[in-house]
């Protein structure tokens, strides 16, 4: 949190800043700006063959560089060229497949005959408009909700289905005249022209995509949509003869009844999972301490300007690997046993590795005037442990020619913390937070110093650190603007190979795990400015990643008071916050149709419809709230850390169901996770299970152990996101076949 400034100086009154809305991104060359220029002059005006030629070489080139489709929206340079290729008039269109149709027919055959993926994209990413084009997106639409990637496969079919089906089919909230809603017709996203397929079909899979994701309200709404359109269309799924919209329909009616999809045993990451949006499988029924242990440094850094004062700061977000718990505070990493709190390896106080640089200590006091505070968050994934250790200071005054780095760090956690590699920030450069791992590699969201901060994401291998690739996403300014000192810490976010990066430099991002690219950037809008010494509340937004919800990217920007809701594949803004919801700094998750954001106060935060994104519950009501610390979702119930209590609420229903006192155990409130604890877990098929409560104070690490009494009625879930486990036969007996194999993953 901001620090006061030493004795010697006197403290300014203010620190005004005001921040540019001008948000640089990777735009497109002057030269192929103006070749889409000539290209759309030759269209309007008949001239097909050239306009086609123009339009094909700019995708061959277009892969990096990013084109507008809206006022606040980006994609590839190649996938605008794909569009404005397939919204071309019938007799252009039959000239462009004449040239591409044999090669986008290779690439198709020999896709399918080998299983090749990588051919099947080729297709839809150089020949989108051939007539190969909606054969490609159904096949990889269908692979796609096999591995249970429904916002692939959903961004897959709706660019076969007619636009105005796929977009009627969820209704949402207002957004802002320039969001992109109304776009007009050369940046329009058209579907894939005069497909043969059978259309039904697909719409019927687009429902079943929402099933899967427990959104039963799109579902819904999709299947009257189908209705309307293909009442009595019929086909073969599953080796059945069946009417679409009346199987769809008993597909609703049994998956009202489904169980929710269990929880996580484990607490490994921010926000539980690589999606943020991590819930924990058994709730805890907190009695009183069973073990604490100091976290804070043994020299705490002073406060900084502009937030609340250290002490009532949470700076730590332990998580929790096969019964161990692992926290650190920027120098030194430790592991405690989650049973009893004990060293996880030997003696001592736990600390496994201390990081450590020639040329100063690193437990000194944060400079004066800096804005932001230290957070210490880590990653545990394939026995390893993954953190960014070292200065936690992003940004510097311009003026400051000093470096020090920070640096990641791997330790292998089946050699007790054992280091496999380090790789330290070059000058100028800063690594923003602790990374996200998958698939053998790391991501992490790196800051470049300058007049204008430059947002990045790196790509390194998991095994020796060697970075792989390290793509620009956008520069703006920063509240410091090269005049103050800044902590930051921004965190990425995970799903099916695509990485969602918040920049809170007025950028999100969607990105290609494997490549790097930028799949879409969506701008939203900034504040116009603050006072450094007295910041509104979204400031605190740090660490504020995406949070994934399938189809869904939740976001809040710390240079927003709103928070927002895009659409995972495209980038669409479906809607934005129907107010200004400041004091709610953390997304914690979804339930049914709720998004969950805590801070000062609890918020329940509709998803989809016409409401979506208004705040319909919220607690307490009135003005401000004693919310204090990140809540966490745990079975069926959301906790909620205040300064002085722990208060439980039904996560579906928002009804308050205890309130638990943390006077009386001699700790205030922080941030929240739990875990499956072997010490509190039985093999009595009769006892009742309980996960652990672990809460991260301003400098204190306190594990809970529960009650010996019964454990509460559980609410009833009000959404579906999986089969009940008693009983596979709806499944097995279901005309859908194959597609509905992903629904007992």
């Amino acid at each position: 949190m901001p620090r006061a400034l030493s004795a010697a100086a006197p403290r300014p009154e203010n620190r005004a800043f005001d921040l540019s809305g001008n948000v640089e991104v990777e735009g497109l060359s002057a030269t192929a700006a103006a070749d889409l220029q000539r290209a759309r002059i030759c269209l309007a005006e008949g001239q097909w063959d050239e306009g086609i030629e123009i339009l094909r070489r700019l995708s061959d080139q277009g892969a990096e560089s990013l084109a507008p489709i809206g006022p606040r929206r980006f994609v590839s340079l190649r996938e605008f060229c794909q569009v404005q290729l397939a919204a071309l008039p019938a007799e252009a269109l039959a000239l462009y497949r004449r040239r591409v149709d044999d090669q986008a027919g290779r690439w198709y055959a020999e896709g399918i005959r080998e299983g090749n993926a990588a051919l099947l994209k080729r297709v839809v990413d150089e020949a989108f408009a051939s007539s190969w084009g909606d054969k490609a997106l159904d096949r990889l639409a269908q692979e796609a909700l096999e591995r249970g990637d429904t916002a692939a496969a959903r961004w897959c079919w709706q660019r076969i289905v007619p636009p105005s089906a796929a977009v009627e089919s969820l209704p949402v909230a207002p957004v802002p005249a320039d969001s992109g809603a109304g776009m007009p017709a050369w940046a329009a996203w058209p579907a894939f022209p005069d497909s043969k397929l059978d259309l039904a079909a697909i719409r019927a899979r687009l429902v079943l995509c929402s099933i899967v994701e427990g959104s039963l309200d799109r579902a819904r709404s999709e299947w009257a949509e189908l209705s309307r359109q293909h009442p009595t269309a019929r086909g073969r799924w599953g080796g059945q003869e069946v009417c679409y919209a009346e199987a769809v329909r008993q597909m609703l009616d049994e998956a009202a009844g489904w169980l929710p999809l269990p929880g996580l045993a484990d607490w490994p990451t921010f926000g539980g999972n690589v999606q943020r949006n991590g819930r924990a499988g058994l709730p805890p029924d907190p009695a009183g301490p069973r073990w604490r242990v100091q976290c804070a440094p043994r020299d705490r850094p002073g406060d900084a300007i502009g937030r609340p004062r250290a002490s009532d700061d949470r700076p730590f977000f332990p998580v929790v690997w096969q019964q161990l718990v692992f926290f650190h505070d920027g120098t030194r990493v430790v592991a405690l046993r989650l049973d009893d709190g004990r060293p996880a390896w030997g003696e001592g106080d736990g600390t496994i590795y201390r990081d450590a640089w020639d040329d100063a200590p690193l437990d000194r006091p944060l400079p004066d005037e800096t804005f932001g505070t230290p957070r210490y968050t880590l990653t545990a994934a394939d026995g390893r442990l993954f953190v960014r250790l070292g200065d936690p200071v992003t940004g510097r005054p311009l003026a400051r020619a000093e470096h020090r780095p920070n640096s990641l760090v791997c330790l292998d956690l089946a050699s007790q913390g054992r280091l496999v590699w380090k790789a330290a920030a070059e000058p100028d450069w800063a690594f923003e937070g602790s990374p996200v791992a998958a698939d053998g590699r790391v991501f992490v969201a790196m800051r470049r110093q300058g007049v204008r901060v430059q947002a990045h994401v790196a790509c390194f291998d998991a095994d020796n650190g060697r970075m792989l690739w390290r793509r620009f996403v956008c520069a703006a300014e920063s509240p410091g603007k090269g005049a103050l000192y800044e902590c930051s810490h921004q965190l990425l976010s995970f799903d099916h190979g695509t990485l969602y990066c918040n920049t809170n430099l007025g950028a999100v991002a969607a990105i290609e795990a494997e490549s790097g690219r930028i799949r879409w950037l969506a701008l939203y809008p900034r504040v116009a400015g603050g006072d450094a010494l007295h910041p509104t509340s979204h400031w605190q937004r740090d660490p504020s990643p995406c949070l994934v919800n399938r189809s869904i990217v939740f976001v809040a920007p710390a240079d927003s008071p709103h928070i927002f809701a895009y659409d995972a594949a495209s980038g669409q803004l479906l809607w934005q916050s129907t107010e200004q919801l400041a004091e709610a700094t953390h997304l914690l998750g979804t339930c049914g149709p709720w998004l969950l954001a805590g801070g000062a106060r609890l918020y329940w935060i509709a998803i989809d419809g016409p409401q979506g994104g208004r705040p319909l519950r919220r607690w307490p009501e009135g003005a401000g709230g004693p919310g204090v610390g990140r809540g966490v979702l745990a079975g069926p119930w959301v906790l909620f850390p205040t300064r002085e209590t722990i208060e439980v609420f039904e996560a579906a229903s928002a009804r308050h169901r205890r309130t638990i006192p943390l006077a009386p155990f001699g700790v205030k409130g922080g941030n929240l996770l739990v875990a499956e604890s072997l010490a509190e877990k039985t093999d009595n098929p009769e006892a009742e299970n309980w996960g652990t409560l672990l809460m991260a104070t301003a400098d204190q690490l306190v594990a809970f152990s529960n009650t010996a009494g019964p454990r509460p009625p559980s609410p009833v879930p009000l959404t579906a996101t999986q089969p009940p486990p008693r009983a596979n036969a709806a499944v097995d007996s279901s005309p859908f076949g194959k597609e509905m194999a992903v629904l007992r993953k």
